[in-house]
């Protein structure tokens, strides 16, 4: 078991960690952000035909070019197109057909002309000016040509994506299976939400932060309750759980006389990767795998469970779907206030990032202790200090990862 490794280190084990789980074909109404197992390659054009753009009269472009104000050129207006119906009639000179946006543009026309840019009178279309040749036309191929890969394998599938899979018909789609979570919370001191208050407890603040990060993901979590800081309590809640994917558990993962996760997972076949990561928050950070499920042992201590999870456990979620997508993005920004420097392990301090006229500013939320909940609540992102990194002066350019961009 390695221990005290980097952030990049443990990042690097925990994507080399997780494994994907499989392929399963959903509905697109139920697709909405799982990750596509497949390329999506178009069977024909979109769209499929020619067809206009706008309410208006098929023409052919060349009977225009002699148009002028005081001189217009007359039409015959023959039939009417509208969407979705083809006529049988072919265009010749000087005629022109209705068209509805959509309408199919009939054989003879290459244009089309607005129906505000025209007069209309007696069964003819009087044009006052020069039109472009394929003017208004929607032309067949020009959003999806076939043969072409419209979504790649490993995209997330989003709005724009089901849109799309509707227009090429797919009704199914091949996603990758998304892991099932236990969350397990131990410690003698953890009151649940309906408990009547004791002095010396704190509530179950952890088990419900953790159940709305993996619902922000769509993954199934199970919350198993609080478990007591012995070993015969972890190993009932642990053998209760084997059928997750994932097993994570809050607190026990440090080096106090009950703090037994790193054995007990041990003793029941898993194999130990890493424990302590050289990051602040989130040091005592524990990583086993038994075949293809993990154990990920977090600290107990309330920011530390929130950002250990942002850092390594979304990722590896990410990485057992497959996913080429990111969705916490980085930037650069202007720090507006002093940040001091005892610890020098990579931090992840809380901040609020803004943008105003001159950019991106940065400042942070305040006390950073692992227990201040409220740090998270009123931050946006975490200001990126990397490892050696002395302090830092007012107005110098940081780099920030943005976590509300879930």
């Amino acid at each position: 078991m390695l221990k005290n490794i980097s952030y990049k280190e443990a990042l690097e084990l925990i994507f080399q960690s997780g494994e994907t789980l499989g392929v399963e074909k959903v509905f697109l109404c139920d697709a909405l952000n799982r990750i596509i197992a497949e390329d999506i390659v178009s069977d024909y054009d979109i769209p499929f035909f020619d067809n206009s753009a706008m309410d208006g009269f098929a023409l052919r472009a060349a009977d225009t070019l002699s148009a002028t104000i005081d001189n217009p050129v007359k039409l015959k207006i023959i039939d009417e197109v509208p969407a979705g119906d083809i006529t049988p009639k072919n265009l010749g000179s000087f005629e022109a057909m209705r068209i509805m946006t959509g309408g199919i543009i009939p054989f003879g026309a290459d244009s089309v002309i607005r129906k505000e840019s025209i007069k209309e009178e007696s069964g003819y279309v009087y044009i006052y000016n020069p039109i472009n040749f394929s003017l208004d036309v929607r032309k067949a191929g020009e959003d999806v040509k076939k043969g072409d890969t419209v979504i790649k394998i490993g995209s997330k599938i989003t709005p724009a994506s089901m849109g799309m899979l509707s227009s090429l018909g797919r009704a199914f789609i091949k996603v990758y299976r998304k892991p099932t979570v236990s969350v397990i919370i131990t410690g003698n001191e953890i009151l649940d939400i309906d408990d009547t208050f004791v002095e010396g407890k704190v509530r179950n603040s952890n088990g419900f932060t953790l159940l709305g990060l993996f619902k922000q993901q769509q993954i199934s979590v199970r919350l198993s309750g609080i478990t007591k800081d012995s070993k015969e309590a972890l190993i009932e809640a642990i053998t209760d759980n084997s059928d997750a994917d994932i097993i994570v558990s809050t607190g026990g993962v440090s080096m106090g006389e009950y703090d037994f996760v790193k054995d007990v997972v041990s003793e029941l076949g898993y194999t130990p990767i890493f424990w302590g990561v050289r990051v602040k928050p989130g040091k005592p950070l524990f990583l086993a795998k038994k075949g293809r499920k993990l154990y990920i042992g977090v600290p107990g201590n309330p920011v530390s469970t929130m950002t250990t999870y942002y850092l390594f456990i979304y990722p590896l979620i990410q990485k057992i779907q497959n996913s080429v997508s990111k969705d916490f993005f980085e930037l650069e920004a202007l720090l507006t206030e002093d940040i001091e420097r005892k610890d020098l392990r990579t931090e992840f301090i809380r901040g609020v990032l803004k943008k105003g006229k001159e950019g991106f500013t940065v400042t942070t939320t305040g006390m950073q202790g692992s227990g201040i909940l409220s740090s998270m609540l009123k931050g946006n992102c975490f200001i990126i200090v990397e490892e050696g990194v002395q302090d830092i002066k007012k107005g110098s350019l940081v780099p920030v990862m943005v976590f509300d961009s879930l």
